[in-house]
């Protein structure tokens, strides 16, 4: 959905009402659910940047964490780093 969401904005609107066939109908719609949204005392939000705030977060969340062992969920490594550097790793690469 990050994607998805690169500059149209409007596709926050797809969530609430997922059956539209169009990017048209979820830009004309949005200004509705502001409205009931604001009518239900609930903030409205400004969109966020995929640049500066979704990615870095994805990047952090997803991509910069140690890797988990498949079968019991439990972390293998530390850190990042340490998975990218442990000769376990280069050993199984090599193996491989």
């Amino acid at each position: 959905d990050c994607f998805l969401g690169a500059g149209l904005v409007q596709h926050r609107a797809h969530h609430i009402l997922p059956y539209q066939k169009s990017g048209w109908a979820n830009h004309y719609s949005e200004k509705f659910i502001e409205a009931a949204v604001k009518e239900a005392g609930l903030p409205w939000l400004p969109p966020k940047n995929l640049f500066t705030e979704i990615l870095p977060d994805i990047i952090n969340r997803q991509l910069l964490v140690p890797m988990c062992d498949p079968v019991s969920r439990k972390q293998t490594h530390s850190s990042f780093a340490a998975e990218h550097l442990s000769p376990s790793a280069w050993l199984y690469t090599l193996v491989y």
